[in-house]
Order: structure tokens, then sequence, then C-alpha cells
């Protein structure tokens, strides 16, 4: 094994420049490539999520630029009183108040959900903290200090609330009750209020969702835009633009990958031809074909490796670092194990198939015809 692989890399720095070419082909191949699948797969996992949402109508809050924090009172307590009554009890808000505390030179960062206890069916009296705050629980600091401290229920720990911008893991906050809009309103910014239901339960849906529009503007004075949509539609609507444009990156990578496979099929069938006589030596040894064919798949899949593992790596650069402007904002772009897999399992089919070939070719010959001997 040893020798196979020292043989494939003094086989590789004899024609280093070629190999150099074939190396750069295949990396900006598959970083092209990878990049359109860490796309897919994030807009995938977004569609999967919106999916296992339990509401599917949201409330987006726009405007108010200009006001000061007192103004900016975009959805009070009595709003979500009132459109919770126009919606028979189907209305479910939720407050997001990011935290900081300094306690004993340590300084604690986390996030406290304002929300009406009676729809998670919690008891009044205290705030509920979550499994993922345990060290700050046991600290004497209370963000609200007239309740008392207790551990969140298993059931209420282990929900994840999708927003527009981020997952919100409840193990890892603290539950507070929504009557406490009041004392905080002066942190809370549009931004911060999530107003959500499940359409189904809502009846006469257009009636309703107009009449809680008509209520919101006419009650702050047409200081805000107020618009109740279905995420899941929203992004279904917006996929189609995105899906044109990962068609197009992804027939460049196709591109880039067509042309690398027929270089790579010319250049091993003339590599194959400068070494037939080597070929032959080894046969005329005893060397058996399947020996020498696993010499060139791997002495291939060696060349193949360097070039994908390259371009995996730039594709994930790109993925986190560069925005193309091509996915929407509600998509939370990253890298998936699946793109590497893909990519990877791409590289072993090239390089399988032009060992093929190449080996196909070579089979076909007599070992007295590898040795040019006549």
């Amino acid at each position: 094994m040893k020798y196979t692989i020292a043989k494939m890399f003094q086989i590789l720095r004899h024609n280093r420049w070629v190999s150099i070419l074939m190396i750069i082909e295949i990396a900006l191949g598959m970083s092209v490539f990878t990049y359109s699948l860490n796309m897919f797969f994030s807009l995938s996992r977004e569609k999967e999520n919106q999916k296992n949402q339990e509401r599917d109508l949201v409330l987006e809050i726009s405007g108010g630029e200009g006001m000061n924090d007192i103004e900016k009172q975009a959805f009070t307590l009595k709003d979500y009183e009132k459109v919770d009554e126009i919606t028979d009890g189907q209305t479910f808000l939720y407050v997001v108040l990011p935290q900081f505390y300094s306690y004993k030179n340590e300084n604690y960062e986390f996030v406290m959900i304002l929300v009406d206890y009676k729809k998670l069916d919690l008891k009044n009296g205290y705030t509920y903290w979550g499994n993922g705050l345990q060290d700050i629980m046991n600290c004497e600091m209370n963000p609200i200090p007239q309740l008392e401290k207790k551990q969140m229920p298993t059931k209420i720990a282990e929900l994840n609330w999708k927003t527009e911008t981020d997952e919100i893991k409840l193990k890892k906050c603290v539950v507070a009750p929504i009557t406490y809009m009041e004392q905080y309103k002066e942190e809370i910014s549009s931004a911060a209020i999530h107003v959500e239901w499940k359409k189904k339960y809502l009846k006469n849906e257009e009636k309703t969702i107009q009449k809680i529009e008509t209520y919101l503007y006419n009650s702050h004075d047409q200081s805000f835009r107020y618009r109740i949509y279905s995420p899941e539609i929203e992004l279904r609507n917006n996929t189609i633009k995105v899906m044109t444009s990962l068609q197009a990156i992804n027939k460049v990578a196709l591109l880039f990958m067509a042309v690398f496979l027929t270089g790579m099929i010319a250049i091993y069938q003339l590599r194959f031809e400068h070494r037939e006589e080597s070929y032959g030596i080894s046969l005329a040894y005893g060397a058996q074909y399947k020996e020498l064919y696993w010499e060139i798949f791997c002495e291939i899949l060696l060349l193949n490796s360097i070039g994908t593992i390259i371009g995996i790596v730039i594709g994930y650069l790109v993925t986190y670092y560069v925005d193309f402007g091509i996915m929407i904002s509600v998509v939370n772009v990253q890298g998936s194990w699946y793109t590497f897999l893909s990519a990877y399992g791409l590289c072993v089919v090239l390089s399988s198939f032009v060992s093929v070939i190449t080996f196909r070719k070579l089979k076909k010959k007599k070992i007295i015809e590898l040795l040019n001997v006549y």
C-alpha cells in the first residue's frame, strides 16, 4: 500500500503542472457545486421548518421610523386582548427581550420571553427558567423580583419557536407573564413582537385578517403598517426566483465538470500511452489486471480528492462569508453534511468513470503489444 501511494505521488510530481491544472479545474467546479448544494439544502431545511411550525399566520409590523421609544408601541397588551377577542382566543403572542446582568463580577446574557400563561398552561406567580440556564437560575438575580423562579416544565423547554431571523429554543430562555409588557415597554421594539395564528382555527379567515389589520392601523393613528401573511406561502413564492438562480449556478458547475471530465479522459489516455511498457512489464512479472485497475483508480481518485477538498473548502467559505443576494433573508444559509457527502460522492463517481475508460483500453491489448514487441 505504501509503495502504491509513493508511486502515485511520484507520478503526480513528475507531471506536476498538468496535475495542478487538473486540480484547479475540479476545485473550481466543486466550489460552485458545493455552494449551490448548500443553498439548496438551506432552502429545503427552511421549508421543512415552516411546515413543522404550530402556527402558520404571522403579523408583520413596519414603520414607526423617527418616533421616540415611548411612542414606539406598535402592539400593546390592550391590542393583544382586542385581537384575541376578534379571533375567539386563537391569537398567540410572545415578546422576545434580550437581557444582560452582572452578578459578582460575572456577566450573564439570556433571553426573556413574555407570553400569555393561559396559552401554555402555566401557573401565575412564577418565572420559568429553561434547563439551559441552570447556572444563572442558581444565582440570586431575578429579572422580575416579584415572581418566584421555577424550573420550566419539560414539555415547554422542548419547544422551538421560529421567527423571521432566528430560532428560539425555550430551554435557553426565561418565560415571564405577558402582563409585564407595560413594565418593559421601553425595551420592546416592533421586531421583538411576535403575533401568530393557526389559520384553520380562524372563522372566515380573510374577513378576520382584514378586521385585525384595520383595527391595529386605526388604533395606532396610522403610524405603523400591519400585514398578516403566511411564511410558508411567502417562502414558496420567493423560492421560484431562488431556484432559478440555483439552476444557473448548477449549469456553471456542470460546465466546469464537463470540461474537467473531458480533459481528464484525454490526459489519462495520453498518460496511458506513455506508460504502456510499464504496465506490460508489471503484467509480464505476474501482476493481475485487478491490481493495475486499482493503481489507476487510486491515482485518479487522489488527484480528484485534492481538487474536491479544496473546492469544498472554498464552497463553504463562500456560503458563510459571501452574499451574492441569491437567497432570501428569512433563510438561514449554512453548510450541510449532505453537501460534503454529495460532493465527494461525485468525486468518486468521476474517478471511477475515468478509471474504467482508461482500464478498458489497457485490457484490450495483449502483454506483447504493451511491451512494443512485434
